[in-house]
């Protein structure tokens, strides 16, 4: 049998009288590691925009729904003549809820909207209220904010409309019916159940809120400076219930 022979790269055959090239194939371990390499810096330096993009969108998306939700409330107090409000809650799945309810002069209390289901804002976006409570002048009260509690009554609260559609006076108190599924009553199932029935349920209306990314602002050691650097204030016009940004 005859042998092949190899001159400088390729191989011949006496046997068949061809010429076949001896050039390896594939990448080598050294060259596999440095592409990962490359692609991790390339992810490292685009993951930064994306993420913010990302929030940015979840951002818009939560203001937008409040707006509609807003103008749902608003809507049920012009045509039932009676009192609407919008519910805000962080849910027992830690995500915000809002809900547009209406008055039931029978009871006296404000129940869930007929046809208007409490909706889960997008993204890891909450509101927060703005009051006295928790804001002095422009500036986060770092008291009000420190225990887990307080957060949650910061995230839970109501925006009420009168008849007419203006914003409710401050003073003004609603009686929410919690004995309907969604606060636990009438034997509801886990899944059923989207808040817990805090201490603050019946508060007065606001009339101005902060956006944020909630899970972000309890991981922040200072909650009332994270807000100052983080929150955005967004105030509702008395009149027409629209939502103004102040930025």
């Amino acid at each position: 049998m005859k042998k092949r022979k190899k001159i400088i790269g390729i191989a011949y055959s006496e046997d068949t009288g061809l010429v076949t090239s001896s050039r390896r194939a594939g990448f080598t371990l050294v060259e596999i590691l440095v592409v990962i390499g490359i692609i991790v810096i390339a992810i490292s330096l685009v993951l930064p925009p994306a993420t913010k993009i990302f929030t940015t969108a979840s951002n818009a998306q939560a203001r937008q729904l409040f707006s509609a939700m807003l103008g749902a409330a608003r809507g049920k107090a012009i045509e039932n003549q009676s009192y609407a409000l919008v519910h805000c809650q962080i849910g027992v799945d830690e995500s915000c809820w809002l809900a547009v309810m209406v008055h039931n002069q029978e009871t006296n209390k404000f129940e869930l909207a007929e046809g208007y289901l409490p909706q889960q804002v997008p993204g890891n976006i909450a509101f927060g209220e703005i009051s006295s409570k928790f804001v002095n002048g422009g500036n986060y009260i770092s008291d009000a904010l420190d225990s887990d509690d307080e957060l949650r009554d910061f995230t839970t609260f109501n925006i009420i409309f009168t008849p007419s559609g203006a914003l409710a006076p401050s003073d003004y108190t609603p009686q929410i019916d919690t004995d309907t599924k969604i606060f636990g009553g009438n034997g509801a199932t886990a899944k059923q159940k989207i808040w817990d029935v805090p201490a603050g349920l019946n508060e007065p209306t606001v009339k101005a809120v902060t956006i944020f990314p909630y899970k972000s602002l309890v991981a922040a050691g200072n909650r009332a400076n994270w807000l100052e650097e983080n929150g955005q204030f967004l105030c509702i016009n008395p009149y027409t219930g629209r939502l103004i940004s102040t930025k």
